[in-house]
C-alpha cells in the first residue's frame, strides 16, 4: 500500500459530485471522539457581520437533527463524535510576503503558513492528532501499523476561510474546489504535530461588476450550483431568468447569498473530518463504490441532493420577488445544510431518525486496505 503525503486533500470538487453511489462503508481509520472544538481563521475581506454569522452558525450546528447523525459513525477504536461541538477563537490572518502569506492561496502551502501564524500570534493553541494517533511514526514508516494510542475527549479542526478577493495559484485553480478537508503539517516553537485543517471559500457576491451567471466559477460554489450551466436552465425548464432564483445568489434566507453558500460547503467539510479525518491511508467512511474508493464521502456522496426544502419568497425595493429555499434551522435562523449519507440505512439524510437508538461499532473492517 502506497502512503500519500499527509499534504494531499479531499476536495468538494464541481464535477462528479454525488456520481457511483452505493454508500458508505468503514475502512478502518479513525473517526473524531468526543467534543468538537474549531478554530476560524479568516484570509482576505470579512466584514464583522460575515464573521458574526459564521461563528453564529457554527455554535447553533451542533444542536442539529443532522449533527446528531454524526453519533452513528462510530470506528473500531470505540470512537464516536458524541459531545458538543463549539468555536474555539476566532483569527485574523495578516498578509505577509516575506513568510509567503499573500492574496494567492495555494492549496498546499497556504492552510499551514496561516495556522502557524495564529499559533505564533497565540491566538489558538497547537492542537495535534498525534497525541492520540501514531500518525507520524506511520506516515515515516516506521511502523506498519496505524493506531489510536487514547480516545479523543476533545478533537480540534482548523478551519481557514478564503475570502472572494483572493485569487487562486495556477496549480490550486486547476482543482476546481469549494473546500477541502486534510491533514497539516506544523513545526512550531521546535514542537512538530499534525492538524486537522478544513478550507472552505467564499464565492462572489452577484453585486460583483464581473460576476457572471453563466459562468461555472462564480456559480459553481453557491449551493444549487451545477458545472453546467445549460444543465442548470434545464432544471427550470429553460427559463435562464430563474437561474439566480435557483442557485440563492441573489436573495438568500439571511441576507448575505455568499456566506449562505459557504456554510453549506463549511458544513460538508467539517461532517468529513469528524467521519474520514485522515482523507489519504487508512480511511475511515468513505464511498463503497471501487470506482470512487477514497473519493466520496459522506458528503460527497450526496451532494447536489437536497431534501426537505421551504420556499420563501423575499421582495426587493422594486417589489421584484426572489424564491430562496432552506431545509433546516440553526441557531434560530433558516439555513440550507448538505444532505448526508446515513451509515444505517445508506440513503441521504438531513437528520438522524428519532428513536433510533445507540448505533454500535463496526463489527469489522467492511473494506478497504485496513490499518496496515
Amino acid at each position: 500500500m502506497s502512503r500519500v503525503s499527509s499534504s494531499g486533500v479531499g476536495l468538494v470538487q464541481l464535477d462528479n459530485r454525488g456520481e457511483g453511489s452505493v454508500g458508505v462503508g468503514y475502512g478502518g481509520g479513525p473517526v473524531l471522539g468526543g467534543n468538537i472544538v474549531t478554530y476560524h481563521l479568516f484570509l482576505g475581506l470579512w466584514t464583522p457581520a460575515d464573521k458574526k454569522m459564521i461563528v453564529d452558525f457554527v455554535q447553533g450546528l451542533g444542536s442539529t437533527s443532522l449533527y446528531g447523525l454524526l453519533h452513528d459513525f462510530a470506528d473500531s477504536y470505540g470512537q464516536r463524535c458524541t459531545g458538543n461541538l463549539t468555536v474555539g477563537g476566532t483569527y485574523d490572518v495578516t498578509f505577509d510576503a516575506a513568510a509567503g502569506i499573500t492574496t494567492v492561496f495555494d492549496h498546499l502551502t497556504t492552510p499551514r503558513l496561516a495556522i502557524t501564524q495564529a499559533v505564533n500570534s497565540n491566538a489558538f493553541a497547537l492542537r495535534g492528532v498525534n497525541d492520540y494517533w501514531n500518525y507520524a511514526d506511520w506516515m515515516r514508516n516506521t511502523t506498519n501499523t496505524f493506531s489510536v494510542r487514547t480516545r479523543q475527549a476533545t478533537s480540534y479542526v482548523y478551519m481557514l476561510h478564503v475570502g472572494s478577493d483572493i485569487t487562486l495559484a495556477p496549480t490550486s485553480a486547476q482543482i476546481n474546489f469549494c473546500g477541502f478537508h486534510t491533514i497539516t503539517d506544523l513545526t512550531i516553537r521546535g514542537r512538530s504535530d499534525s492538524v486537522l485543517t478544513a478550507v472552505t471559500l467564499l464565492p462572489p457576491s452577484s453585486s460583483r461588476s464581473s460576476f457572471n451567471m453563466t459562468s461555472p466559477k462564480d456559480i459553481g460554489c453557491y449551493p444549487m450550483g451545477f458545472d453546467d450551466i445549460n444543465l442548470a436552465r434545464q432544471f427550470v425548464d429553460g427559463d435562464s431568468s430563474r437561474v439566480a432564483e435557483l442557485f440563492n445568489v441573489e436573495a438568500s434566507s439571511n441576507g448575505n447569498p455568499p456566506v449562505e453558500a459557504m456554510l453549506t460547503t463549511l458544513t460538508h467539510e467539517l461532517f468529513e473530518t469528524i467521519t474520514d479525518p485522515i482523507p489519504t491511508y487508512p480511511l475511515a467512511w468513505t464511498n463503497m463504490n471501487p470506482k470512487y474508493h477514497g473519493q466520496g464521502e459522506v458528503a460527497d456522496n450526496c451532494a447536489l441532493l437536497w431534501l426537505n426544502l421551504t420556499t420563501i419568497t423575499l421582495l426587493d425595493t422594486t417589489s421584484r420577488s426572489y424564491q430562496t429555499v432552506h431545509n433546516s434551522v440553526v441557531n434560530g435562523k433558516p439555513f440550507l445544510l448538505p444532505s448526508i449519507m446515513d451509515p444505517v440505512t445508506n440513503s441521504c439524510v438531513t437528520g438522524r431518525p428519532p428513536g433510533r437508538g445507540v448505533v454500535g461499532p463496526p463489527g469489522g473492517i467492511l473494506y478497504g486496505e485496513g490499518q496496515g
